[in-house]
């Protein structure tokens, strides 16, 4: 199985596979990644598709090496067990693909000996299992109690349901995943709160990205009734309670919108989603957001070009972002989501350009124009003159690498 295909208007019911004398394989690798050598072996000792993890439609999240070592004798555990896939490193990641089988619990009145799933090894497991069960106590659903193997275990009988959701594509998710979500997520949960929030990131850590100029963002907004609201400040309960709540929710794209995309259904929401770097996730999470219930969805772009600072592999997660303010306000007002949009006047080019070297100066590195997130700067280094921070556009930093 090369790719995981998942048109959110084809059902997966049927993909349930249920294996005899399976062989569970705990994730092998000692630091968090974003792969797992590990996962499920039927009695043959291949490897099921359906037991395949996924991260995006073509990045496999699970492998299970060839070379994987097996004891020479395998203890079993015998009853009915439910695979649940993978627990991945954040938390969008964990919303989008860590209950991305959970689904399978509301197709059937089975009750299950217990769960398995593949997580980094040196993650408390209790972190895993408080997440995941507040997941499912969310949906309704009763999690069958996880068990964490220290090694390869074969196990009497498995069902394994395809993942029903994912990362980029995969966000928009199967029917049944959408059903375990829609008009049911978060039932006991009362609406409360503002009515229109800014979902911030300025408390987040700098180092990996973000909307240059955001606090000026926020001054506008706060100017047009917004509270600004950080939601890694609250429980994952009270953050879904603000998100019923708010009829107007504009934000940098980031994890915080798969958590609103749950309850989008609730109510009529205008949702606005400001692009923080040239990268196609904001579009997919508008999508997601209009799959799952939201009235009116739009995304606002920034501008084409980023800043990253040198020497990082992949530009992706280090991308700092230029906004027009001047388009983001009319962008904003022919949404509905704000009044003013006079008052969104763009920044002079001399004062941004200082605050791109300031971000430069507090990371130590000099800051290069990229275009896409798969943009590499390892070539260059963090500084090529020790008292200044310089500004390398994209046509000088090409340069540089053909010198190179």
């Amino acid at each position: 199985m090369k790719q995981l295909d998942l048109p959110p208007d084809q059902s997966i019911r049927d993909k349930v596979a249920v294996l005899e004398r399976a062989l569970f394989l705990p994730n092998r690798r000692r630091k968090a990644t974003w792969r797992y050598w590990g996962g499920v072996r039927s009695a043959d000792g291949s490897e099921h598709p359906y037991a395949t993890g996924w991260h995006y439609p073509k990045d496999r999240a699970t492998i299970i090496p060839e070379d994987y070592p097996l004891p020479e004798e395998i203890p079993s555990l015998e009853g009915d067990f439910l695979y649940l896939g993978h627990y991945p490193a954040g938390f969008g990641h964990f919303l989008l693909e860590s209950t991305a089988r959970l689904w399978h619990l509301r197709m059937q009145d089975k009750a299950f000996t217990g769960a398995l799933m593949l997580k980094p090894r040196k993650l408390d497991e209790k972190i895993v299992e408080r997440q995941l069960q507040e997941f499912a106590e969310l949906c309704g659903l009763e999690l069958p109690p996880l068990i964490w193997p220290d090694g390869p275990v074969r196990l009497s009988r498995l069902t394994v349901p395809q993942q029903g959701s994912g990362a980029l594509d995969l966000m928009l998710g199967a029917p049944e995943y959408r059903d375990m979500i829609v008009g049911r997520f978060a039932a006991d949960v009362p609406a409360q709160g503002a009515k229109k929030i800014y979902i911030s990131r300025s408390g987040l850590d700098s180092a990996h990205g973000s909307l240059i100029e955001e606090d000026k963002l926020e001054r506008l907004l706060v100017a047009e009734g917004f509270e600004i609201y950080h939601p890694q400040d609250h429980s994952f309960r009270d953050q879904i309670g603000q998100y019923k709540a708010a009829d107007v929710i504009v934000g940098v794209d980031g994890s915080a919108f798969h958590a609103v995309s749950l309850v989008s259904w609730f109510s009529e929401k205008t949702v606005a989603i400001i692009k923080r770097r040239p990268a196609i996730e904001a579009e997919w999470q508008a999508r997601q957001l209009s799959q799952y219930g939201a009235a009116r969805v739009g995304v606002v772009a920034c501008d084409e070009t980023a800043w990253s600072p040198a020497g990082v592999r992949r530009a992706a997660l280090s991308m700092f972002g230029t906004l027009s303010f001047a388009a983001a306000g009319r962008a904003l007002h022919d949404l509905g989501a704000i009044a003013h949009p006079e008052a969104w006047q763009d920044t002079p080019e001399a004062e941004r350009e200082a605050q791109i070297r300031a971000i430069g100066a507090q990371l130590g590195c000099d800051m290069c124009e990229v275009r896409t997130s798969g943009t590499s700067l390892d070539h260059l280094p963090p500084r090529q003159k020790p008292d200044e921070i310089r500004l390398i556009g994209v046509a000088e930093r090409m340069a540089l690498s053909e010198a190179r």
